[in-house]
C-alpha cells in the first residue's frame, strides 16, 4: 500500500495503451539492423511530508514577479493564488501598499528571484512531456509494474512507478551527462563506453537487446554499472499549469491554489490522492498556460550572419532553469545578424536588453529588431542608456536580432536579453 500523499501521476505515468509502442519499436528495431548493414553492403506529497522535506518559512506571501498577457511585470508579495484571481499586495511609493488582484485569465506566470545552489547529490528522471523528478530507483519487493516499468523514488512526491514508453532520460549517478540522442536506446557506463540497442528492462539487472551480426541478442548490466541512460521515445511537450522548483523538480498541474502566499495546493490530473501540498519557499516559476508563453532561448537561430572580417561567429549563449521556463539570459555577441522563425500565433515580443557589466564604461552598441522587413526597435545601448525594455506588437514570421558597433569600433560589442519573451495567441 502506498503511503499518504504519495500517490503519482497516474493518469500521466499510466497511459493505457492496447500495445506498448516499445514492443512494436523493438520489431522496427530490429528490421532496421537487419536492412540498414545490407545497403551498408551493397553501397506533491503530504502537508507532513511537505513540511519535513521542504522548509517552509514564516511571514505570509513572499516577493514575486508576475507576468501578466500583454508580458508586462507586476511586482509584490505573493497573497494567494484563487481560482478566479491572483492575489499580490504592491508598493504605492509612499510606503504604503494595496492590494492587487489580477484575474487568473491575464496572468501567464509567476517568477521569484531564486536560483539554485542545490549539490547534485541525486540522480535523475526526465519524462518525455517534459516532467523532470530527482530521486534514485527503488526495487519493490512484488516486482509491481513488471520489467517495463521503473520505480522511481521523489523525495516529496514518494514513489513514482514510470512506464518505459514515457521516459526521456534518466541519470542514476548524480552528475553524469546522458548521452546524445540518437537512433537507438542508449547506455553510457560508468567507465565511459556505450552500448545501444532496445531497452527491455530498468530494473537492477538492465536489459538491452541489440543486434550482432544480424540476430538478436539480449545484454544484461548491473544498474550500478550504468551512469546514465537515454532513450529514443518521442518527446510529447504539453501544455497547460507547469511549476520549477530549486531542487531540480518540474511538474505539470491541473490546478493550483494557495490561500496564504507560501503553502501552496497542487492538483494534478489524474491523481488517487490528487491534492498535494507544496512549499513555495522552494519555488522558482509557474507558468499557467505553457501555450501561451515561449521562450526565445528555447528557439534556435535559423541563420546567423557577420562581416566578412569576422572569421568566427559565435552563437548567442544561453543561461536558464531549464528549458521552457519563463526565466532566461541571452548573451549575443556583436557584430552580428541572427535570425528565428517565429512561432505560429507569435503576437507580443519582450525582452530587457542590458550592457554586461564588464563594458557599461566604453560600449556601445546599436541594436536593430526586425519582423520579417519592418524595424520594431532601433536604439543606440551605451554608458548614457545602458539598459532598455522592449514590448512590442508582433505581425509576421520572422525575427531578426541586430548588433552593430559604434564610434569605438566592434569591442565589446555585446548584449545580454533578460527574458526574451514570445506571447503566443
Amino acid at each position: 500500500m502506498q503511503p499518504d500523499g504519495m500517490a503519482v501521476l497516474m493518469n500521466q505515468l499510466h497511459a493505457a495503451e492496447p500495445v506498448s509502442p516499445r514492443k512494436a519499436g523493438r520489431d522496427l528495431f530490429r528490421l532496421i539492423g537487419l536492412v540498414v548493414p545490407a545497403l551498408l553492403m551493397m553501397s506533491p506529497v503530504s502537508v507532513d511530508a511537505a513540511r519535513s522535506s521542504l522548509a517552509a518559512g514564516g511571514g505570509s506571501g513572499m516577493n514575486v514577479q508576475l507576468l501578466r498577457d500583454d508580458l508586462s511585470m507586476v511586482r509584490g508579495e505573493l497573497l494567494a493564488i484563487e481560482f478566479a484571481a491572483i492575489v499580490l499586495k504592491t508598493p504605492r511609493g509612499n510606503g504604503e501598499t494595496k492590494r492587487v488582484e489580477i484575474p487568473r485569465a491575464e496572468a501567464l506566470a509567476i517568477m521569484t528571484d531564486r536560483r539554485s545552489d542545490r549539490k547534485v547529490d541525486a540522480g535523475v528522471l526526465a519524462r518525455t512531456d517534459g516532467q523532470v523528478f530527482p530521486g534514485r530507483p527503488v526495487e519493490l519487493p512484488d516486482r509491481s509494474g513488471g520489467p517495463e516499468t521503473l520505480n522511481w523514488h521523489h523525495a516529496w512526491l514518494g514513489r513514482l512507478p514510470v512506464a518505459l514508453d514515457e521516459i526521456n532520460r534518466v541519470v542514476f549517478q548524480p552528475g553524469a551527462q546522458p548521452p546524445p540522442t540518437g537512433d537507438a536506446d542508449t547506455l553510457l557506463l560508468s567507465n565511459g563506453d556505450r552500448i545501444e540497442g532496445f531497452l527491455l528492462s530498468l530494473s537492477e539487472t538492465i536489459e538491452l537487446e541489440r543486434l550482432r551480426d544480424g540476430s538478436p541478442e539480449i545484454v544484461t548490466i548491473p544498474r550500478d554499472r550504468v551512469a546514465a541512460v537515454r532513450l529514443v521515445n518521442p518527446i510529447r511537450p504539453a501544455g497547460g499549469t507547469w511549476a520549477w522548483f530549486e531542487d531540480g523538480t518540474i511538474l505539470r498541474a491541473g490546478e493550483l491554489r494557495s490561500e496564504d502566499g507560501r503553502w501552496g495546493h497542487l492538483t494534478m490530473q489524474g491523481l488517487e490522492n490528487g491534492e498535494q501540498t507544496v512549499s513555495f519557499d522552494a519555488l522558482q516559476a509557474i507558468v499557467f498556460d505553457a501555450d501561451r508563453l515561449r521562450m526565445l532561448t528555447d528557439l534556435e537561430p535559423i541563420s546567423m550572419d557577420g562581416p566578412k572580417t569576422r572569421y568566427r561567429l559565435p552563437e548567442p549563449t544561453i543561461a536558464r532553469i531549464a528549458n521552457n521556463a519563463p526565466q532566461s539570459v541571452m548573451t549575443i555577441s556583436g557584430p552580428i545578424v541572427v535570425r528565428y522563425s517565429l512561432p505560429a500565433g507569435a503576437t507580443r515580443f519582450a525582452a530587457e536588453v542590458r550592457l554586461p557589466s564588464r563594458g557599461r564604461g566604453w560600449a556601445d552598441v546599436h541594436l536593430t529588431i526586425r519582423v520579417d522587413d519592418d524595424v520594431i526597435v532601433r536604439h543606440q545601448i551605451d554608458a548614457s542608456q545602458p539598459e532598455l525594455m522592449i514590448n512590442e506588437h508582433l505581425r509576421g514570421s520572422e525575427l531578426t536580432i541586430e548588433l552593430d558597433h559604434g564610434p569605438a569600433g566592434p569591442i565589446h560589442t555585446e548584449l545580454e536579453l533578460h527574458d526574451p519573451r514570445l506571447l503566443i495567441r
